[in-house]
């Protein structure tokens, strides 16, 4: 299953992470839904991811600015130890984020669950969905959570990307659902770490 899902068809792969949950003491409904998944997987065999290098379309989305006292707190400089890239050899990508958070999903917990999927180009290189450690009272709250995890994530597959010789484009867009946000400066914050990679500019999200 776990094979399956990661390296054929993504949209399974939060399903099969669920089901595992209860590998130790599976019920009939459990049964179920793994049978469903298998009847998913064979009616459609050919789903797989292409490689596509073109950049996504974002010139429609209004981007929101950091207020000008942040850059007074946090660097404005990512930090990355010198002397730990190879040369560049001139290639520079594009990134896009999409990150969204689903409230109190888990029925048993009251836990959310955070999904993000990294692209280069319009090709997927990673997804995730996650719960989340803690319980969270508001969407606000798990909106920021999930906001976080993803840009630790960025910074991982930045430096990756930096690894090989080649560079990204900044500020790396992150597409996320921000309507729960009470007031425009919290659309951007999961606490400091987003706002020190605002203040870096390696990120940006939505108005």
């Amino acid at each position: 299953f776990s094979t399956t899902s990661n390296n054929t068809v993504r949209l399974s792969a939060f399903t099969v992470t669920t089901l595992s949950r209860f590998c130790a003491n599976p019920r009939v409904g459990h049964l179920k839904r793994a049978v469903r998944l298998l009847g998913y997987l064979k009616k459609y065999p050919d789903h797989s991811v292409v490689y596509d290098p073109s950049p996504i379309e974002l010139e429609s989305i209004k981007w929101y600015k950091p207020p000008s006292n942040i850059f007074q707190i946090y660097s404005t400089d990512d930090p990355e130890p010198s002397g730990l890239y190879p040369g560049k050899d001139g290639t520079q990508l594009h990134m896009t984020v999409f990150c969204d958070s689903d409230h109190a999903h888990d029925a048993s917990t009251g836990m959310s669950v955070t999904g993000y999927m990294v692209l280069v180009g319009s090709t997927p290189i990673c997804w995730e969905s996650r719960r989340q450690k803690t319980v969270s009272t508001s969407t606000f709250q798990s909106e920021l959570i999930a906001l976080r995890m993803t840009i630790e994530k960025v910074r991982g597959v930045v430096s990756l990307i930096r690894s090989f010789g080649s560079e990204v484009y900044t500020p790396i867009p992150i597409l996320m659902d921000n309507q729960a946000a009470p007031r425009p400066r919290h659309r951007i914050a999961s606490k400091a770490r987003a706002f020190e990679k605002a203040a870096a500019g390696l990120v940006k999200v939505p108005v």
